[in-house]
């Protein structure tokens, strides 16, 4: 009975295996589907099969199965089928439903499938096919020669030599290795289309082939090689490793290798991954000798391993134990980006003097820096620590400078390395006793070698004093709360210095801004008018709580919604004119451009009528950076003022009520050095000595002179053309017609202005003088727009016109005390109005000067005329020197009065 239970237990077992065997493959053969399947999952070799492959002879195939690949083929790869042969083919028994070529994702049925593997050909490719016994199922594996001994087109030498190789970077036997594609390539360089950092290409074509093979554990890797073999290279990017890179290190090797990277780049081990390792025979110097160092000539077993770090990619030497590690650097990726080191180069040669051609960058290392600003106790300083990602040195013949960059060059902080410890030492502490600060409150922001003298420094001690010649060091140093900096010259070992340019009263500390809004604005101002930073300087600034965001655009329309929003007013002297920037507490919103506030049509064209004038090509150039209301004193038909600037020009324009008429203003729109220059030298020329100011210019035009010498002189001191003004400045009946060169918005910009003796007209003969103080008239009552009084003469007396604002003149005798000579007359509307206008023209003319009588005249009538402006006076010896726009206004009264007047 026990006998008999077993047996029958054994039977049934068997039946239903069976059964089951049968319905899995009648469930896989209902199926017609074909699955593309153009790159095939590796085949797991760890499952071994139920039965040998048996290669059979091409005709042996059966033609439903040869039919069935011809008309997949044919329909993948679109080629006849009288192209295609069936190269080989072999039984096969798969191990599941899928034919062994599962997709990603796919379950597959467990039961043995009898089916075929057959190789097709269209004579330059092989394709790898997996059937089932009638060719209704069947998958496409790949291109592919299916394995070593059955490469058709590849040759055996290349065969050979991409098998050795994988094997020996795998680890494994060559018979572990097999090729599932091969196919030619004319690759389109000497690299095989593979770059490596710092290693150049020739740019010629070279035939190869393109091979892929398998290993154990499903690793793909992809080959390129040359025609015959010899150079065989890895494509890293195209292959799959699914084994960690590093799994064949020692614990130890591993972590000496991410030690030395986390140390070199300042990231943290679990930020970096080890991406490649393959064993190599190296020297005792792990074949990375440093300079000097004498080399053990022994080879010995070493790992070259890659880490990525970021986007670097750091490659190292490694001893087995980890005991020896150093950076492959020609190997690595860390090269200096040009922009970095053509910004540093730049910043050495405008601080130093140094022309760019004589520098060079000599050094770098790739990392992580950081920098913390000074923060004064007690005070609530926002966060000012600044990351690096380069170490540059740079240098000449004799010296060096040492920056930390960020990863685009745009923030540089120089080190103090190149500079001797002494000089540093000497400076920061003198600079921190004369301010009572820190040594940590002040940056050294620039030095160069310089021959200086030292003493003499006293007027008094000058004749007889014979100053001392000291080889040393020019070195500028940067208060924390100051964006002027003060200059030192030191000698070489520190013990003598002075200063030279700057100091504790040059401090702008009165301008309490944090650091962070402080280099916010004027990076922006910097990039916005390609000017350095240290032509702009912070003069004003003030916390303002914005009641909305929309606070910090200039928009005057805005969401009415109340949120405030902390941030910051600041004023900036720009050189041309203030500019006022509006900033947010934490930086990031930074505005200086007012056109939100101008109706966007307006905006628009004053912006195109300064593109004509500034050459500029693009409208995004161009800011409104100051819009102001015009009294009606000064332009009777607008009332608004706008400057456009490109920050480096300002083109000023004066716009009515109405926004549909506008008018240039070229006297305001010339740049404030110019203006100023050429000012106080009409002011040094002029025989009247009054001030002359802006209203003294009465023509001012932006021309392109054709070289240096501004269209004066024969010599030539450039042969580029000039771009500047021609600008006239009238005082008293003198003018001065001046040529200029323009602002150009750096801090070695020399202004130049030069005299036009032939346009000007000048006069050597002192014709006018300054009214004293004491026997000036009194002011214009209120009412009151023009007085003319009139003195002396043969008939004696003085008599008083006065214009009024409503247009009646009235004329009295002073001195009349029954007022019977009283006369009083009416201009019209219209006459008034153009007399007054007239006046505002010419109020230069009256600046409390006068002309007096020529020696030895008598009896002559003395005539003072009072504006709002001031005074004038001449008599009859001296009407002829009077300027002519001031005989137009004498003219244009006569003509007013002569008639109504006439009876006096």
């Amino acid at each position: 009975m026990k006998t008999y239970f077993r047996n029958s237990s054994i039977t049934n077992q068997r039946h239903i295996f069976t059964a089951l065997v049968l319905s899995s493959i009648l469930s896989v053969s209902s199926s017609i589907s074909l699955i593309d399947g153009a790159t095939a999952a590796p085949i797991n070799n760890s499952i071994p099969e139920a039965k040998a492959t048996v290669k059979v002879s091409a005709s042996n195939l059966p033609l439903s199965v040869r039919n069935a690949i011809f008309s997949d083929l044919s329909r993948r790869q679109g080629i006849l089928p009288s192209k295609i042969s069936i190269v080989e083919s072999s039984k096969r028994t798969w191990n599941n439903g899928c034919l062994e070529l599962a997709q990603p994702g796919e379950l597959c049925t467990q039961a043995l499938v009898p089916g075929w593997q057959v190789i097709a050909s269209d004579g330059r490719n092989n394709f790898v096919y997996h059937t089932n016994n009638n060719g209704r199922i069947l998958r496409l594996a790949n291109r592919t020669n299916p394995d070593n001994g059955t490469s058709v087109s590849l040759p055996t030498r290349v065969r050979n030599a991409v098998v050795t190789t994988a094997a020996y970077r795998l680890r494994v036997k060559t018979s572990q290795i097999r090729i599932i594609q091969s196919e030619r390539r004319d690759w389109k360089d000497g690299c095989l289309e593979i770059a490596e950092p710092n290693r150049v290409c020739s740019q010629s074509i070279v035939p190869g082939w393109r091979v892929v093979v398998v290993g154990i554990k499903d690793q793909t890797l992809v080959y390129h090689t040359n025609e015959s073999g010899s150079v065989v290279r890895l494509n890293q990017a195209a292959s799959e490793i699914s084994n960690t890179p590093s799994q064949n290190l020692s614990s130890r090797a591993r972590r000496a290798v991410l030690n030395a990277a986390a140390q070199y780049t300042g990231l943290s081990t679990s930020e970096l991954k080890i991406v490649d390792s393959e064993e190599i025979t190296v020297d005792g110097c792990l074949s990375l000798p440093n300079i000097g160092e004498a080399c053990t000539k022994i080879a010995q077993r070493a790992w070259k391993v890659t880490v990525e770090a970021a986007k670097r990619r750091l490659v190292y030497h490694v001893k087995p134990d980890g005991s020896q590690v150093r950076l492959n650097s020609a190997a690595s990726n860390s090269k200096l980006p040009q922009a970095v080191s053509n910004k540093i180069l730049q910043r050495t040669s405008r601080s130093t003097g140094i022309p760019i051609s004589k520098l060079s960058v000599i050094g770098f290392d790739s990392g992580k820096w950081q920098t913390s600003r000074y923060c004064p106790p007690g005070q609530d300083c926002p966060s000012s620590v600044s990351s690096y990602i380069w170490k540059v040195t740079v240098g000449d013949e004799k010296d060096r400078w040492v920056y930390l960059s960020n990863e685009n060059g745009n923030s540089l902080q120089l080190l103090v390395e190149g500079l001797p410890k002494a000089v540093t030492n000497a400076v920061l502490s003198q600079a921190a006793e004369t301010a009572e600060l820190p040594q940590k409150a002040f940056d050294v922001v620039s030095y160069k070698r310089k021959q200086w003298f030292f003493g003499c420094d006293d007027p008094a001690t000058r004749p007889v004093c014979t100053p001392i010649p000291v080889s040393g060091w020019e070195v500028s140093v940067l208060p924390y709360n100051s964006r002027d900096a003060w200059v030192y010259d030191v000698s070489e070992n520190g013990s003598q210095l002075k200063l030279v340019q700057g100091g504790k009263q040059n401090q702008t500390s009165s301008v309490n801004v944090p650091r962070n809004i402080a280099d916010a604005v004027l990076r922006d101002a910097s990039q916005w008018s390609g000017r350095s930073q240290n032509t702009f300087k912070i003069t004003k600034a003030q916390k303002t709580t914005f009641p909305n965001p929309c606070g910090l655009t200039f928009n005057p329309i805005c969401d009415r919604s109340y949120r405030p929003t902390p941030g910051w007013t600041v004023t900036v002297d720009s050189g041309l004119s203030p500019w006022t920037y509006l900033v947010s507490a934490d930086a990031k919103i930074v505005n200086q451009d007012q056109t939100p506030a101008l109706l966007q049509r307006l905006a628009e064209i004053l912006k195109r009528d300064a593109l004509k004038r500034s050459g500029e090509k693009e409208l995004a150039k161009l800011r409104i950076t100051d819009i102001k209301l015009l009294s009606n004193s000064v332009h009777k038909n607008f009332d608004t003022q706008v400057t456009i600037s490109n920050g480096m020009q300002n083109w000023v324009y004066a716009v009515n009520k109405d926004s549909n008429r506008f008018e240039y203003l070229p006297v305001a729109s010339i740049p404030k050095p110019i203006l100023d220059s050429v000012l106080a030298d009409a002011q040094k020329r002029a025989v009247a000595k009054v001030t002359v100011s802006r209203q003294n210019i009465t023509g001012a035009e932006q021309v392109t002179w054709k070289n240096g010498n501004l269209g004066l002189g024969n010599s030539v001191s450039s042969s580029s053309a000039v771009k500047g003004w021609r600008i006239t400045v009238v005082v008293g009946r003198e003018r001065f017609v001046y040529h200029t060169n323009n602002f150009v918005g750096n801090t070695s910009n020399q202004v130049a202005v030069r005299l036009n003796p032939d346009a000007s007209r000048i006069t050597n003969d002192v014709s006018s003088v300054p009214i004293p103080t004491s026997e000036l008239p009194p002011p214009l009552t209120y009412g009151v727009v023009f007085r003319y009084v009139t003195t002396g003469g043969i008939a004696g007396g003085t008599y008083e016109t006065v214009l009024l604002e409503d247009g009646r003149i009235i004329q009295t005798r002073l001195g009349d005390t029954n007022d019977s000579e009283r006369r009083v007359f009416k201009l019209s509307g219209n006459q008034t109005k153009q007399f007054k206008e007239l006046l505002k023209q010419q109020a230069q003319q009256f600046q409390n000067i006068s002309y007096p009588a020529k020696v030895g005249a008598a009896d002559y009538i003395t005539y003072t005329l009072t504006t709002e402006d001031g005074t004038l006076q001449y008599n009859d010896t001296s009407r002829q020197d009077l300027p002519d726009n001031l005989k137009v206004v004498l003219k244009t009264w006569n003509n007013l009065t002569v008639t109504l007047l006439s009876g006096r």
